[in-house]
């Protein structure tokens, strides 16, 4: 089970699209004639809607309390924004559902315009919906990357929303349950215009594979995870620096560990700024990344890299969930 990442999906809207180019779109069958590109894309399980019922024993709890096993964890599901809906819309829309925008949980979006709401969970960047503005796109884009490496960085089973990997919208509707038509249909058009989003998921899907340390059955504690602040001392939980890092050992000496660097920032476009990492042998990038169009994390594994300084880019502020991205990581000479 620890080693399972789930593909959430609709039979239906999966592949009754012209553009999902099945012989029986809508269907099982359809859904099977799929089965190559889920492989490719690295998920090992397909949760389909509507959801069964289940005994919570199957997932295997126990007296003993909970452990990442019992943790489904996802950034978005069938309630609720897509991934790509989550940074273009600030507000729900769902007008076409016939009850007046009334339906849908208005804790799935913000409104920073109204006392109503307390809980900011997407953002626009500027503009509501589609937009030509680069550079918005290159925020946005960099948000999506970020969730998908948080995902799949985290303990517990990941599960992804269908579609999310290439940036499937529904037009901001976040109740399109009434929406047999191409607001929740997949638009598999999306595939070839979002192509880096599909191959970034599909490498963060192989990373976490590789790295057992990602999958284990129980959680951190204070022996196997260090932090850090930018010098790398022990952080002040409670003062005002807002970068961090921690180091990950594994259990096996054998296997690497791993290095997570975050800097939150309210400022849409920041300065760089240095890190100091801890004092094990060589660091090297694991996340993939692009100068302007990479993650806003920086994952690495004491490998290949001998510079203890990481130079971060503090970039985007995401309302009340922020991370920023690695510009670079100096390599020895």
């Amino acid at each position: 089970m620890i080693d399972t990442v789930i593909y959430e999906t609709h039979v239906r809207g999966f592949t009754v699209h012209p553009s999902a180019s099945v012989a029986h779109p809508g269907t099982y069958l359809g859904l099977t004639e799929k089965i190559p590109y889920l492989q490719e894309l690295g998920v090992t399980a397909v949760e389909l809607l509507p959801v069964q019922e289940f005994f919570e024993n199957e997932l295997g709890r126990d007296e003993q309390g909970k452990q990442p096993v019992n943790s489904i964890n996802f950034v978005t599901c069938h309630d609720g924004f897509t991934l790509n809906d989550l940074v273009c819309y600030r507000d729900k829309h769902n007008l076409a559902n016939g009850e007046d925008n009334a339906d849908g949980d208005s804790n799935n979006y913000s409104n920073n315009y109204s006392n109503n709401y307390s809980n900011n969970y997407s953002d626009n960047y500027g503009v509501e919906g589609l937009t030509d503005d680069a550079a918005i796109e290159v925020l946005r884009l960099r948000q999506i990357k970020n969730f998908i490496s948080i995902l799949l960085v985290s303990r517990g089973v990941p599960m992804l929303l269908g579609g999310d990997e290439f940036r499937r919208t529904r037009g901001g509707n976040n109740n399109a349950y009434c929406q047999d038509n191409e607001t929740s249909w997949f638009d598999w058009e999306l595939l070839q215009r979002h192509r880096e989003v599909f191959r970034f998921t599909r490498e963060m899907i192989a990373l976490r594979k590789r790295h057992e340390l990602l999958r284990q059955e129980r959680f951190y504690t204070a022996a196997y995870i260090h932090w850090f602040d930018p010098r790398g001392e022990p952080p002040q939980w409670n003062g005002p620096g807002r970068t961090l890092g921690c180091v990950v050992n594994a259990q096996d000496r054998a296997e690497p560990a791993l290095c997570l660097l975050s800097t939150p920032n309210r400022r849409r476009w920041g300065s760089y700024c240095s890190c100091l990492l801890p004092a094990v042998p060589g660091w090297s990038s694991l996340i993939p990344r692009r100068r302007r169009r990479g993650t806003s994390m920086f994952l690495a594994t004491n490998q290949c890299w001998r510079s203890r300084v990481a130079i971060v880019w503090k970039i985007v502020h995401w309302r009340s969930c922020s991370v920023a991205r690695c510009a670079t990581l100096m390599s020895n000479s």
